[in-house]
């Protein structure tokens, strides 16, 4: 099994209030995510936060390869 620990850039929605357009609060947002290696191919890496055995996983997320910042995957033998 291997966990996946990433970091990413993510679009940002900015709240109700009213921002001036040349805010420096308008721009993409880098996030961590961290999970179980699902799949992951060309495009991007898909992670899960549980594994119920026979390749069933629970809450997946897939980021898109060209958000990703940095990755670092770790082998676990349990």
């Amino acid at each position: 099994m291997k966990i996946a620990i990433i970091k990413w850039i993510d679009s940002a929605l900015h709240g109700q209030d009213t921002i001036d357009g040349d805010d420096e609060i308008l721009k993409p947002i880098e996030g961590l995510s961290c999970g179980i290696v699902v799949k992951e191919d060309k495009e991007g890496i898909t992670i899960a936060t549980d594994y119920w055995g026979n390749n069933k996983y629970r809450n997946c997320e897939t980021i898109y390869r060209k958000q990703i910042v940095s990755i670092k995957i770790k082998e676990l033998n349990i």
